[in-house]
């Protein structure tokens, strides 16, 4: 397929995953993930994510705005955007799982909706089968516990 890259991404890099309204739960501590968002639906070869060091000269902010621009979801403005380490989730997941690793995966264009291809397009291949439920749950949960920060799916106006 062409734009395929296969390249892995740095132990250093971060990735950003949308996160539906339903699966960000509030507690004491602020705002968490539920491990359900990282379990693979078993549509491409791995979990969609983004790849902010695609764009490695721009701010952290700056660089979540082009994910934003070029993501080919319907995010709500009640959702997220995960931040997740590369290297602190292949640590947190190795040890169950065979060979995980986070793959850039370029988007093309798919018009109209998204008429321009998505470059930060990444997957985390290796992860358990969705029907076998139990165990991906399992992996979700060690992900959601990797989430660093959760960024707003729209940047706030003003200010």
């Amino acid at each position: 397929m062409d734009g395929m890259t296969d390249t892995e991404l740095p132990n250093s890099d971060s990735v950003v995953l949308y996160v539906k309204p339903n699966q960000l739960l509030d507690d004491q501590s602020g705002r968490k993930v539920e491990g359900f968002a990282f379990v693979w639906n078993g549509r491409g070869e791995g979990l969609s994510v983004n790849w902010l060091e695609y764009f490695g000269c721009l701010s952290k902010a700056q660089q979540i705005e082009r994910v934003r621009e070029l993501i080919h979801r319907s995010m709500r403005h009640s959702g997220g955007l995960a931040e997740l380490n590369v290297g602190t989730v292949l640590e947190s997941i190795s040890d169950r799982l065979d060979e995980p690793r986070f793959v850039h995966r370029p988007s093309p264009p798919s018009p109209p909706r998204y008429p321009k291809g998505d470059p930060t397009h990444c997957e985390l291949k290796g992860l358990p089968e969705p029907d076998d439920r139990v165990f991906a749950a399992e992996i979700g949960d060690m992900i959601a516990e990797c989430v660093s920060e959760i960024h707003p799916t729209r940047a706030s106006s003003g200010g």
